[in-house]
């Protein structure tokens, strides 16, 4: 559980994954969102889809953060990408 989180987060933080590609960007936001570190995950996610609009898993997942804590209008949006 929060142990594994939390090693996603250190190798983020560490370096030890690939910045610049979307799917590791968006694992490490998934973590910090598990570890209700919204701010860092919100970051994380639009890195994510700023890297690789297409990669859809990115946007569903920025939706449901918003969804969750943020606004739902803006989780509508990140939806909405994913149908184009």
């Amino acid at each position: 559980g929060e142990k594994q989180l939390g090693a996603v987060i250190q190798d983020y933080n560490g370096g030890k994954l690939d910045k610049t590609k979307a799917d590791q960007l968006t694992y490490a936001a998934m973590a910090a969102r598990a570890l209700k570190q919204w701010q860092d995950a919100n970051a994380t996610f639009q890195d994510a889809v700023e890297k690789d609009p297409t990669f859809g898993l990115a946007q569903l997942e920025w939706g449901d953060l918003f969804l969750l804590k943020y606004r739902a209008d803006e989780a509508a949006k990140n939806y909405q990408e994913v149908l184009k």
